[in-house]
Order: C-alpha cells, then structure tokens, then sequence
C-alpha cells in the first residue's frame, strides 16, 4: 500500500510539474489554445483523475499509476529534446547571423545526398567506430582515412557544412602534398 501513496504522489508533483515548467518557459501569451489546453488543462485533469482512481481496485491502480508514471517521463523527455533542439538552432542562427550568412541545419546525410543529386560524388565522415573492419577473421583493423579523391561532408556546427575534397589517400591534405615530400 506505500507503493501507491509514494507513486500517487510521484505522480501528482510530476503532472503539476508541466504547467510550471511550461509556465517558466513559455508564459502565456506564446501559446495557441492547443497548447494552453494541453500543458494546463491536461494535467491538472490527471491530477483530479489520480485522486478518484484512489478508489479502484489495487491491480487497477497499478496499472494506471505505471501507466501514468511512464507518460509523464515521457512527455518531460520529448519537452526536453525539443527545448535543446530550440536551444541549438537559435545558436546556430544567432552565430550566422553575427557573420553575414543564412544557416543551412540540414544533418551530414541530408548534405551528402543534395550534393549527389546535384552531380557531385560527395561522402560523410565515418566515425572511428564504424571503421573496425575485419581481415580474414584474424581480428579487427581500424581504417585511419576516408575515401581517397572524394568530397568529404564532416560536420555542420555553425550553420554551414564543412567539407573537404580528400588526397589521394582518404586524409584532409593540400593536393600533392604526399608527391612534394
């Protein structure tokens, strides 16, 4: 029985949770009227659903205080990612803006793939991990560079994609490098 009183009032402080933290972050005046509904409405409702489930049968309420529990984590999750994902695109156009040029926030595969429709053969960076190949099951090699003589897409961190066109062997090198040593 201490479990459903300590999850009751889990639940409880986490559902009157999402309207102060929608409150804190977005006021009142940024909202719709979905929005308002769903981040004030709804949950002072679950509250008042919480408190009359109180009188369900046991195995009733363990399923709708899991079941509870874990959309409210959920919904804290998806709020979360979303506030960063704000967070990270305001930055980038701030940034962009401070130099004098339009943010392009499409990922390194999005990139990649325009360039090739455009007619340009163009690659993404592998990450070290995915380079572990094996040789003749004698155990696993890590490749060190990229494809050799391709464009090579590397990061988007400013708003622009980063690129380089790799030497003859796969690395980020100036053309003849390797023939003027």
């Amino acid at each position: 029985m201490r479990f459903f009183v300590a999850a009751k009032k889990v639940l409880v402080f986490g559902l009157l949770c999402i309207p102060v933290v929608a409150y804190s972050h977005y006021g009142l005046s940024k909202l719709t009227v979905p929005s308002m509904v769903t981040l004030y409405v709804l949950p002072f409702a679950a509250v008042a659903f919480v408190q009359i489930s109180t009188r369900f049968r046991v195995a009733l309420n363990i399923s709708l205080y899991s079941s509870a529990c874990i959309l409210v984590v959920g919904i804290y999750a998806i709020e979360y990612s979303l506030i960063f994902q704000t967070r990270y695109e305001h930055r980038i156009r701030a940034y962009a803006a401070k130099h004098g040029y339009e943010p392009d926030l499409r990922v390194m595969p999005e990139t990649a793939r325009d360039l090739r429709a455009k007619g340009t053969e163009a690659y993404i960076t592998a990450k070290p991990a995915s380079k572990l190949i094996t040789i003749d099951g004698r155990g696993k090699i890590q490749g060190l560079s990229e494809k050799a003589n391709s464009l090579i897409v590397f990061c988007n961190e400013i708003g622009k994609p980063m690129t380089y066109q790799s030497d003859k062997y796969g690395f980020n090198n100036p053309p003849g490098i390797w023939d003027a040593g």
